[in-house]
């Protein structure tokens, strides 16, 4: 019957298409000519009614005939499934499972071009800027709040500071020296004045009241931190200089973030988060007074270019120098990986045994960095925070200090710095992972599997947890860093273990793994599940199914909770300037 009518269909198609009478289009191109004689009503277009009919006659007998193909394609391919072995059914599903993924990759790889070249474009843009601007001679200090526009530029532009520098500095000659002082000059100022931007709000937020005024202010902070700490890392620093500062202003941001979200979900600011916050206006007090003491410092002979090689009597290098030698508590955010900062034990489960003494800590120091050639190793203080230390450095062969941390009790390696910068890759990302592995059983930390990593500029990040009877805990972290020019382990942080390593009493699962599969399935193509012990509020633990899966080219993490088979949580992997983060 459905051929039948597409042979209907097409006859009736050719038959106005050479002029013969139809019902339907009983005028046919006689009657065109004799009408366009006559000085038949023509439309705008100059085509008669008449020609305007039969083109709509034409149209609507093509839809129809392809109405009717798909008609019968789609009965076909009902008919063609109903037949369909169990095995066929698999292959078709695997290869319509492949195209997707194919595409998938495709439209990535469009994506990845388009970024880059607008990050180019943007590159250019921004250095053209720094140019008329260094011409113009405009004064570098003043800044207006209303440049709202301008801020969100400089959101996309944050990670081409550096080699925007690079770039002036080998085109230059005679007057690059003077165009790299005015981009730190500028980028210094900037700092100042973002930090006198977060004081100010920090105390807006201390005595506003309704959620929209809060939401507002938070808003502005997370913005006034991200564009803060942008002009902190333009400043040729060394990174040891600026990391506490950097750390601080970062997680001001991501806890604004966090509060926004909650009091959008229709909760409050807790009186533990007016405490926190009070902590992060203390920090941010210290950091502004300490810029305005440094430029109280600088002469009328002072120059930014020294910050490049600078000298100990160097105002804003010796201000900063005070500034990261205070210690300060700050909340725990989730920004290197999926939960880890996310708990925070009551009390201190993870060390054990009877207090040391410093020589034991050496001793022990000795052990784990026997490979390392240090020599010097000195206790020169300790530590009075949740966990008590002796704080130990030493000194390399090759000239670089190395810091670290051993708690009182136990004696167990709790932070750990290697101060020689990396710049050149000369191990990959397997290789920095088995070095990483190495490293922390020799520190003491056992059955611990990786689970997060990534890198950038040369250095290799990754996330230890604890796994009992199959089961990732996450509540039990230490993070390390490898430099992948050395295929050294230059940093490692153990706290979040020190608080919560313990033996727990994993919980049947009411959901199956196949389950899980399924409810993440529904949204993103999955790559793989496995159980997890993850940190709930701020003291509890769930045991949940962690998903992997991809979704138009991005990545997601998704937590099904194995006794609900609700969603815990759900991070997004996002590329960054300092590699993959989770959000």
């Amino acid at each position: 019957m459905d051929i039948e009518k597409n042979n209907s269909a097409v006859e009736k198609t050719e038959s106005i298409a050479s002029g013969e009478t139809e019902t339907v289009g009983a005028r046919g191109a006689g009657h065109v000519d004799e009408n366009s004689r006559s000085g038949v009503k023509r439309t705008k277009t100059g085509v008669s009614a008449t020609d305007a009919k039969y083109k709509r006659e034409q149209l609507r007998v093509q839809r129809e005939i392809e109405r009717e193909k798909a008609a019968a394609e789609r009965a076909a391919n009902r008919a063609r499934l109903k037949n369909e072995s169990a095995e066929a059914r698999r292959a078709r599903i695997a290869e319509e499972n492949r195209q997707r993924i194919q595409l998938q990759k495709e439209k990535q790889q469009i994506k990845e071009r388009l970024v880059a070249k607008k990050r180019e474009d943007r590159k250019i843009l921004r250095q053209e800027r720094m140019r008329r601007r260094a011409e113009s001679g405009k004064d570098r200090r003043s800044r207006g709040i209303g440049g709202w526009l301008a801020a969100v530029i400089a959101l996309g532009c944050t990670t081409l500071v550096l080699g925007a520098i690079l770039t002036f500095n080998l085109m230059f000659t005679s007057g690059g020296s003077d165009l790299l002082a005015a981009i730190y000059e500028r980028a210094f100022y900037d700092l100042t004045s973002y930090v006198d931007e977060i004081d100010v709000n920090l105390g807006k937020l201390s005595v506003a009241n309704t959620p929209a005024k809060q939401q507002e202010i938070l808003g502005d902070l997370a913005v006034q931190s991200v564009l803060a700490e942008s002009q902190l890392q333009t400043l040729p620093l060394d990174d040891d200089s600026k990391f506490a500062t950097g750390k601080y202003i970062n997680q001001l941001g991501d806890y604004s973030k966090s509060l926004s979200k909650r009091i959008a979900g229709g909760g409050d600011i807790t009186e533990e988060d007016r405490t926190t916050l009070e902590e992060f206006r203390r920090r941010n007090d210290n950091f502004r007074r300490t810029l305005s003491s440094a430029k109280e410092d600088m002469d009328e002979k002072f120059s930014f270019l020294s910050l490049l090689k600078p000298e100990k009597d160097n105002p804003i290098v010796s201000r900063m120098g005070e500034l990261e030698n205070q210690s300060a508590e700050y909340p725990k955010m989730i920004y290197d990986g999926p939960f880890s900062d996310g708990l925070e034990a009551a009390e201190i489960k993870g060390l054990t045994g009877s207090e040391i003494t410093k020589e034991v800590a050496l001793e022990r120091f000795g052990e784990i960095f026997a490979d390392y050639a240090l020599t010097g190793a000195e206790v020169v203080n300790e530590g009075t925070g949740r966990i008590e230390t002796y704080n130990i450095e030493a000194t390399s062969e090759a000239g670089y200090s190395v810091y670290a941390q051993m708690s009182k009790r136990g004696g167990t390696l709790v932070t750990f710095n290697c101060y020689d910068p990396c710049s050149e890759e000369k191990f990959n990302l397997e290789q920095c992972r088995e070095i990483a592995e190495v490293f922390v059983k020799k520190a003491g930390f056992e059955n611990m599997t990786p689970v997060w990593e990534t890198s950038s500029r040369a250095v290799a990040q990754f996330n230890f947890a604890y796994l009992q009877d199959g089961v990732i805990v996450y509540g039990d972290l230490v993070k390390v860093t490898v430099c992948m020019e050395r295929g050294m382990v230059s940093a490692l942080e153990s706290t979040s273990y020190c608080l919560n390593h313990t033996e727990r009493e994993i919980p049947a699962a009411a959901v199956t793994a196949k389950q899980a599969r399924e409810i993440a399935g529904r949204t993103v193509e999955v790559e793989s599940v496995r159980k997890a012990l993850v940190p709930v509020g701020t003291a509890g633990e769930a045991l949940s199914y962690e998903v992997f899966g991809r979704s138009l080219g991005d990545a997601y993490f998704i937590y099904i909770d194995a006794n609900t088979g609700y969603e815990i949580e759900i991070f997004r992997v996002i590329d960054s300037s300092e590699g993959e983060l989770v959000i």
